[in-house]
């Protein structure tokens, strides 16, 4: 027996049927996708909303993360599958000051700067 073969053996166990896999991980990538092209329009269309992203198109979006999971659970939508964002109309911007030089900024390092 060829010495690959048991750890051949035993990674498709760990994956699973690859087709089904290369199918997911496809699927995966569509969502991820859709909320990248399609983001400034998603935050027109659900602004300061959740948004679940499943197969490139939105599944379920709602004011709470919990609104969200719920429909996403009644429409049997997988949850290990999905991309779920929070949209935020007017997105912050967070700088923490810890991680550059403090006399760059003039503020004392570590504290935080929220930029609106």
């Amino acid at each position: 027996m060829n010495a690959k073969a048991p750890k051949k053996i035993e990674l498709l166990r760990m994956l699973g049927n690859p087709v089904r896999l290369h199918r997911e991980l496809q699927d995966f990538r569509k969502a991820a996708q859709a909320l990248s092209s399609d983001h400034p329009r998603l935050i027109a269309q659900y602004p300061n909303q959740w948004v679940a992203v499943y197969r490139g198109k939105v599944a379920a979006h709602g004011p709470t993360l919990d609104s969200v999971l719920g429909k996403m659970k009644r429409r049997k939508i997988p949850q290990g599958r999905t991309i779920v964002r929070y949209l935020e109309k007017n997105r912050r911007t967070m700088i923490l000051c810890g991680l550059c030089s403090a006399g760059d900024s003039g503020t004392p390092a570590g504290d935080l700067i929220l930029k609106r």
